[in-house]
């Protein structure tokens, strides 16, 4: 066994409380479920090579008796146009369905659309069945993929309170690039029979030094706590999170995985709660093809080494928020910070847990700075694995943000799959603008966002990421010795100068505003001086202009953020002060602040509203 750092996460995996029941014949539960309909097609069977049956129109025409007519002609045996009628006691609505063997649809439509008795002809235009999979379990315990209303352990959810990954079924396609995902975790059963097909073959693999494996890596990854070949799961944990993300699907079998098709391959990485093997799973997964690995762990320690790992990942780190200090009750992570969530690598992705209504899981750490978005992570089924016990066909249901990041991940590589050569910003940006804003999260998680499968999907698919319309915090600072205030909106930018710069007190978040341009907003620039120690802002190009042209005490450093010009609805203003004495400005879009610090404070001049920025 590899040597240990002595930095150890506070992992467990996040399962130090989650309430886990175990459902071995989850059917015998009872259960108050709608009905659903469970059929489902191939859509290339359905839609073959067009939208619509060949040779049938539907025709609808101006009178009854005009109909009557033409159905009594058909009847008589109307040879010219070789047509059938397939009419079944729909004529009161003047319609009826033509069918001919020898004309196509388009000369159908021209010869018929002459008829002056003929109100309308159009295509027998096809509609597909959504894909809903036979798997044991599906309905209606996978309330995380189709919530409609079913109650689940006691608790009654709210209809389409779910990642809609059903709806991406229907546009998902069958000849997806099969994609690698990885689960750094306990370890997973990949021989589970709900499991094996979909695991990562490991034939042909390298190690973590990107060295060569004689014999290769049959059982699907590695053991880096024992440093073998054998990941099998000893705890229980990974089999779970990895049945998330990669059960069968259509199997006739417990539970469906994000993928339709069966394009994501799960790649077992076991580690030993520390992230000294943390790192070598890391360094693995990046060397044998992964895109994306799952991290359902979290602890308080920052480390270096951690973070220039996963930078190093040409891919997406998905990394759960925690589950909170104790007692079931979530924790702030802008207070408290839970790593690698709160690192601010650009290819992490951080996961929150919701319930089965849209609302954050008791339990769930959360935060509007580091904590990109919520997903399911209440009532969350997957296989049971237990080595003490029979669980070759146990299911369990447990609760943590362990069991939401997978859902984040397994969308992650269904984004790839269809698009494996996209930068990592492509596809963040892919997964998190196209995710639902919900007023039930604000405050929990950066734009109160909560995992929607099907939408980022289609973002991937027509290469049209949704434009920027979350607003995200931007930090003040407080300097006794600058006597002046600093702003940004650049968390890394925050985190290096409370790390770095003690001349800087942290006063938390001034306002929201936005990182990019949307509709009518305009740049915020900014300037610095090292004469005056102070930072300046400007909404005004005309000033900005100015200042560069005729200050040259000022350094101008680039846009800061933008904010909106004129007065919008929903926005707040935000108000400029100068001082002669200090030689600074001062910003706030507290009405009181500015009201005490006219009355209170005479060394600030109060100049007007700078711009203005959404309520928080």
């Amino acid at each position: 066994m590899k040597n240990k750092l002595g930095l150890l996460l506070s992992l467990f995996l996040l399962l130090a409380f989650a309430q886990l029941i175990k459902i071995s014949f989850v059917q015998s539960k009872e259960q108050e479920i709608p009905s659903i309909n469970s059929s489902f097609n191939n859509k290339k069977n359905i839609t073959e090579e067009k939208n619509y049956r060949e040779g049938e129109v539907i025709v609808k025409y101006k009178n009854k008796e005009k109909l009557e007519e033409k159905l009594e002609n058909i009847n008589k045996g109307e040879t010219k146009k070789n047509l059938t009628s397939i009419n079944k006691d729909i004529s009161e609505r003047k319609i009826t369905l033509l069918k001919s063997e020898e004309k196509n649809t388009d000369d159908l439509i021209k010869e018929l659309k002459n008829d002056e008795n003929i109100e309308s002809v159009e295509p027998n235009y096809l509609r597909e069945f959504s894909f809903v999979p036979d798997d044991t379990y599906f309905i209606p315990y996978q309330w995380s993929h189709l919530n409609a209303g079913q109650k689940i352990y006691g608790t009654t959810g709210t209809v389409d309170a779910d990642t809609d990954i059903t709806e991406a079924w229907d546009i998902e396609e069958s000849s997806a690039t099969q994609m690698i995902v990885a689960v750094l975790d306990s370890g997973v059963f990949y021989s589970h029979p709900d499991l094996t097909a979909n695991m990562w073959d490991g034939s042909s693999c390298v190690d973590e030094d990107n060295s060569s494996i004689v014999g290769g890596c049959p059982n699907h990854g590695w053991d880096f706590e024992n440093d073998d070949n054998d990941p099998n799961d000893d705890l229980g944990h990974g089999t779970r999170v990895a049945s998330i993300i990669g059960s069968t699907s259509g199997n006739s079998t417990g539970i469906a995985g994000i993928s339709r098709y069966n394009n994501i391959k799960v790649m077992a990485l076991r580690f030993g709660s520390d992230v000294f093997t943390e790192i070598d799973g890391i360094n693995f997964a990046k060397n044998n093809g992964a895109k994306v690995i799952n991290g359902s762990f979290s602890g308080t320690g920052y480390s270096n080494l951690e973070k220039n790992a996963i930078d190093s990942f040409d891919g997406i780190f998905v990394a759960a928020s925690g589950n909170g200090s104790g007692d079931g009750v979530g924790d702030n992570n802008d207070i408290l910070h839970q790593y690698p969530c709160d690192y601010t690598s650009e290819n992490i992705i951080c996961v929150a847990a919701s319930d089965q209504n849209d609302t954050l899981a008791d339990f769930s750490n959360y935060s509007i700075s580091s904590v990109d978005l919520a997903a399911p992570g209440v009532n969350i089924i997957g296989i049971e694995n237990y080595p003490d016990e029979d669980y070759a066909s146990g299911y369990i249901l447990g609760d943590g943000t362990s069991f939401a990041t997978p859902l984040v991940t397994g969308t992650v590589g269904l984004l790839y799959a269809h698009n494996p050569t996209a930068s990592t910003s492509t596809i963040k940006d892919s997964l998190l603008k196209s995710s639902d804003h919900l007023a039930n999260l604000s405050g929990k998680t950066v734009c109160s966002r909560r995992l929607n499968t099907n939408k980022s999907l289609l973002s991937i698919i027509n290469e049209t990421i949704p434009p920027e319309t979350c607003a995200y915090p931007v930090y003040r600072f407080w300097s006794d010795a600058k006597q002046g205030h600093f702003f940004t909106i650049n968390a890394s930018e925050k985190d290096f100068i409370i790390a770095n710069d003690y001349s800087w007190k942290y006063e938390g978040v001034a306002y929201k505003t936005f990182r990019e341009n949307t509709l009518k907003t305009t740049p915020i620039y900014r300037f610095w001086s090292d004469a005056k120690q102070h930072h300046f802002f400007t909404a005004s190009a005309l000033e900005k202009n100015y200042v560069i042209a005729n200050d040259h005490s000022w350094t101008y450093e680039g846009i800061a953020y933008y904010a909106y010009s004129t007065q919008q609805s929903e926005t707040t203003p935000v108000y400029r002060f100068w001082s002669d004495t200090k030689q600074g400005h001062f910003f706030t879009s507290s009405a009181s602040e500015k009201d005490f610090i006219i009355t209170n404070d005479s060394s600030w001049n109060y100049e007007g509203i700078a711009w203005y920025v959404p309520i928080n």
